[in-house]
This record gives C-alpha cells, sequence and structure tokens, in this order.
C-alpha cells in the first residue's frame, strides 16, 4: 500500500509528544510527592552562573561515563544531521543505523552510571529502557514501509532519548552540573 494514500493522523504512533508527556508525569510526580526536590532545583537554577566547561571535572569520571557522554553527544549531533539529509537513500540507512547504534551504547552503559540515586537506578533510566524497545520497532517500520511510523519512532527516540535526557543531565547533583555551573 503506498503511504502517501494513507490519511496523514492514521495509524500513527505517539510520536515526539511521547517523551515530553513522561518528563512531565515525573516531574507532576516529582512535584504530588512534596515538591521539595523540584523547589530545590529551581532554588539551584536561581543561584547558578553559567561558565565555559570544566573539563577535568568530566575526565575525573569514569570510563562509562566518558564513553556514554561522547556515543551521546556523537549521537546527538549524527542525529540531526540524519534530519537534514534526503530519506530513503543508502545514505540514509547508514546513517541511521550507525545512530541507532549509537543510542543502544548509550542506553546499555546507562545502566552502569547510578551515582545519583546511591547505586541504584533512577528515573532516566526509563528513557533508557524507551530506547533498547524504540530501537527494533524503527528498523522493522522501515522495513515494512510503514515510513510514517518509523519517522515517528525516530524522532520520539531523538527527542526522549537525546533531548530530554541531555536536559536531565544538567540537572543539580548530575555531573554535567558542576562543569557547567557554579
Amino acid at each position: 500500500m503506498n503511504n502517501d494514500s494513507v490519511p496523514r493522523n492514521a495509524n500513527r504512533s505517539p510520536g515526539f509528544l511521547a517523551p515530553v508527556v513522561v518528563t512531565l508525569i515525573v516531574v507532576a510526580l516529582a512535584y504530588a510527592f512534596g515538591g521539595a526536590p523540584l523547589q530545590k532545583i529551581l532554588h539551584a537554577y536561581q543561584k547558578a552562573h553559567l561558565h565555559w566547561p570544566d573539563v577535568e571535572k568530566i575526565a575525573k569520571s569514569t570510563l562509562a561515563v566518558h564513553i556514554h557522554l561522547g556515543v551521546a553527544v556523537f549521537a546527538l549531533l549524527l542525529g540531526a544531521l540524519q534530519f537534514m539529509l534526503p530519506k530513503g537513500t543508502r545514505r540514509h540507512r547508514g546513517v541511521g543505523y550507525l545512530w541507532l547504534s549509537l543510542m543502544l551504547i548509550a542506553a546499555i552503559l546507562s545502566f552502569f552510571l547510578r551515582s545519583i540515586n546511591h547505586g541504584q537506578v533512577s528515573l532516566i533510566h526509563l528513557f533508557s529502557i524507551f530506547t533498547l524497545v524504540t530501537v527494533p520497532r524503527i528498523v522493522w517500520h522501515a522495513r515494512q514501509g510503514r515510513i510514517a511510523e518509523h519517522r515517528s519512532l525516530a524522532v520520539s527516540l531523538y527527542i526522549g532519548g537525546l533531548v530530554v535526557t541531555g536536559a536531565l543531565a544538567f540537572l543539580p547533583r548530575r555531573l554535567l552540573w558542576p562543569a557547567f555551573f557554579n
């Protein structure tokens, strides 16, 4: 069936709204259970001063952090490039497989990053699980010719797996906070 004959919103996955909704739910739950963590975060941002990155703070972290951070930054840039490249080409598939591989590596490595929650996984690891579930679905939809679903999941993974989690990496007590703020 030709993808152009399907109505634009028919049989679409939640798309980029899914990670945004999950983030809003997590913030609402945090606020509902006392609101103290959210108030502390807002207070920290009010007092914070952005500065040139202190790479020494990042250099002192573990090898897993270095690889995770490097892979995530590369995936963020490569994903942005992928959105600009022509779709359906051999190059699109090659860049796509590389991007999905980077996303899997970042997600798997994230399970070794547990310093914020006393050695336990935290809510941010939900995005890692989301990534592990979404990557094969992206490939499957592309191979089935379900391009609208493929595109929607890829955008959703980019936003949820990179943009939202990247923003969460700049929260107080996380590694990137002292590297960029004082």
